[in-house]
C-alpha cells in the first residue's frame, strides 16, 4: 500500500473489545487512521462528514442490520469499499452482501486476522483500479461474481481441509484397529464435510449461470 500515504479507515462494530482489536489490527497492517461507530446511527454521521479509504460493517448492530447500512452505503456514488463481518461462516450472507455491493467477506472466526486485512487491501486496490478507469465502464454483474466465487472458493478450502483431517483420523484408526463407534464418527464427519461441499458448489454454479424462477415462485412474476 505504498501509494498511499494516508489510509482512513471505518470500523462499524458494536462490541467494544472487537471493535478495538479490529482498530489495532488495522492500524499495524496499513499504519492507518482508524475511526469506531458502534451503530449504523454512529456510522452515518462519520460517513457524512468524512472520507473514508474502506468500510468494515459487522453484520448484527444495535439499530439495524448490516445489509441495511451496507445498502445505504452503497447507494452513494464514490463510495468506499465495504467489508462485511459476521460473527460466523456463511456462504448465504456473502452471496447477498456481494449482491448488494460489499467488496469483501470475512468471519469471526481464527482467520479473521488474516483474511480481514487481505480483503481490504484487495478492496481498495480494486476501488483505485475503478477510480482510474472510469466506473461508468465496470461490469458490476462480472466483478461480482468474481468476488462472491472467491469467498465462497475460500469456505470450501476450509471445508476440504475437513475432510483431509477426518481421512488422517481414518487412517489412525486403521492403523490402531480402533472401534466401531470411532470409525462411523470420523466417516460421519467426511459426510457431513462433503455435503457441505456440494452445497456452495451447486450456490456457485447459480451465480455463474442462475436457474430460471418457475412461474409462481418468489420473485417470479
Amino acid at each position: 500500500m505504498d501509494e498511499l500515504d494516508y489510509i482512513h479507515i471505518l470500523v462499524i462494530e458494536d462490541n467494544k473489545d472487537t471493535a478495538r482489536m479490529l482498530a489495532v489490527l488495522l492500524e499495524r497492517r496499513f499504519s492507518a487512521t482508524v475511526d469506531l461507530a458502534a451503530s449504523c446511527a454512529e456510522a452515518r454521521e462519520m460517513l457524512a462528514r468524512s472520507t473514508y479509504d474502506a468500510v468494515t460493517l459487522d453484520y448484527q448492530l444495535p439499530d439495524g442490520s448490516g445489509l441495511d447500512m451496507l445498502d445505504e452505503i452503497a447507494s452513494v456514488d464514490g463510495h468506499p469499499p465495504v467489508i462485511m463481518i459476521t460473527g460466523h461462516g456463511d456462504e448465504e450472507l456473502a452471496y447477498l452482501s456481494f449482491r448488494m455491493g460489499a467488496s469483501g467477506y470475512a468471519a469471526k472466526d481464527r482467520k479473521l486476522s488474516v483474511v480481514l486485512p487481505d480483503a481490504i487491501e484487495w478492496a481498495m486496490a480494486d476501488a483505485r483500479l475503478k477510480k482510474e478507469h472510469g466506473q461508468a465502464v465496470a461490469d458490476m454483474r462480472l466483478e461480482g461474481l468474481i468476488e462472491a466465487t472467491h469467498s465462497m472458493s475460500r469456505d470450501i478450502r476450509i471445508e476440504l481441509d475437513g475432510i483431509r483431517q477426518a481421512s488422517q483420523q481414518l487412517e489412525v484408526i486403521a492403523r490402531r484397529q480402533g472401534n466401531a463407534a470411532d470409525l462411523a464418527k470420523a466417516v460421519s464427519a467426511i459426510e457431513n464435510s462433503l455435503s457441505h461441499s456440494y452445497s456452495l458448489m451447486d450456490k456457485i454454479d447459480e451465480l455463474v449461470e442462475p436457474k430460471p424462477r418457475r412461474k409462481g415462485s418468489p420473485g417470479g412474476g
